[in-house]
C-alpha cells in the first residue's frame, strides 16, 4: 500500500487497532455533526507544526515512559487537517509499523497515526503525506476543549523492550490544521458605535464652543444715548 494512502487510512481507523478503549469515543466524535456556524462568526484556519525530531518510542499507549507533547491551538478549535513528513528507525525485533502517535484533546486521544501499518520490518524509512490532508473529508475531524490543548503521545503497539525505547523518530514534523471562529460584529453594532462616537464629538464641540465664546454684551448699556430703550434682546423688559 502506498504510504500516503496507508497514512490517511491509519488516520481514520488506526485508533481501533491500538486504542481499543478510545475507538468508540473516536467513532462517536466522527459521527457527530459539526455545530452550525452562526451568521456572526467567521471561520479561519491556522497550521501548527510540531517538531518530532529525536523523539523516542517507548511502550504501549498510556505507558508513563512515553513521550508527550502539547500544542495550544485555541479554545474549542476544530482540527480539520493533518500532514506529516518524518523519518523513523525501528530497532530489531521491533517493526516500523509498531511506532505510532495518538492525537487528541486534553481529555482523550481521538486519532492515531502510523507511517505505514504494513511495514512489519525493522530499519529506517521516511514517510510524507505530500501536504495537509483533509480530516473533514475523511470523517476524522474533532474539536479540542475549552483549554485549547492538543496533545500528542508517541507509543508502540507492541513493546519489544523493557525499560528501553523500541525506536526513534529521527527527524521531521507533524502539521496540524485547525479551524477557529472569529466573532464578527453585526452591522447594527457598527451603526450604534458610529452614532455614539458622533454624539460624543458633538458634546465635546459644544463644550469647546461654550468655553471659547465670550458672553454677549448689551449695546444699549454700552452706548450713551439720550433715550434709554425700554427693551432689547439682551436685557429684560422694563
Amino acid at each position: 500500500m502506498h504510504p500516503k494512502i496507508a497514512g490517511i487510512r491509519s488516520a481514520v481507523v488506526h485508533a481501533a487497532l491500538a486504542l481499543v478503549a478510545v475507538a468508540p469515543v473516536a467513532a462517536a466524535q466522527a459521527s457527530t455533526p459539526a455545530p452550525p456556524v452562526p451568521p456572526a462568526a467567521l471561520a479561519t484556519t491556522t497550521d501548527f507544526v510540531l517538531d518530532v525530531s529525536g523523539i523516542q518510542s517507548w511502550g504501549l499507549f498510556s505507558d508513563p515512559m512515553n513521550v508527550r507533547r502539547t500544542l495550544n491551538v485555541g479554545a474549542n478549535a476544530r482540527v480539520v487537517g493533518l500532514g506529516w513528513s518524518f523519518t523513523q528507525t525501528a530497532t530489531a525485533p521491533s517493526f516500523l509499523a509498531h511506532m505510532n502517535v495518538a492525537i487528541g484533546s486534553s481529555a482523550t486521544a481521538l486519532l492515531g497515526l502510523v507511517g505505514d501499518e504494513l511495514d512489519t520490518f525493522s530499519g529506517t524509512k521516511s514517510y510524507d503525506s505530500g501536504g495537509v490532508l483533509d480530516l473533514v473529508l475523511a470523517g476524522a475531524d474533532f474539536s479540542v476543549l475549552g483549554d485549547g490543548l492538543l496533545q500528542f503521545e508517541f507509543f508502540e503497539t507492541l513493546d519489544d523492550f523493557t525499560n528501553a525505547p523500541d525506536g526513534t523518530w529521527g527527524s521531521g514534523t507533524l502539521t496540524i490544521r485547525v479551524e477557529s471562529m472569529d466573532v464578527v460584529p453585526e452591522p447594527s453594532t457598527y451603526a450604534l458605535l458610529g452614532t455614539g462616537l458622533g454624539l460624543l464629538g458633538v458634546v465635546r464641540l459644544r463644550r469647546r464652543r461654550g468655553t471659547s465664546v465670550p458672553a454677549p454684551t448689551c449695546r444699549c448699556r454700552s452706548v450713551a444715548t439720550r433715550r434709554t430703550p425700554t427693551s432689547c434682546r439682551c436685557c429684560p423688559s422694563r
